[in-house]
């Protein structure tokens, strides 16, 4: 959980690279990536951050392989 923590941006306002991992994988704008996540988290903030939290964690463990 600390290499997590430690992936945290202050200074760009970045957390976990989340938006960007996705936007990078599926060839978006990282822009549109992070606008729908924006929109689904107003519609339903709950799961969107439960499902982030999720995600940032897999992709934490995967990249330490």
């Amino acid at each position: 959980m600390s290499s997590l923590m430690e992936r945290l941006d202050s200074s760009r306002g970045l957390v976990c690279g989340v938006c960007s991992k996705i936007a990078t994988q599926f060839g978006w704008s990282i822009a549109v990536s992070r606008i729908v996540a924006a929109i689904v988290l107003v519609v339903n903030p709950s799961v969107t951050l439960l499902v982030y939290m999720v995600i940032a964690v897999l992709m934490t463990q995967r990249s330490s392989y």
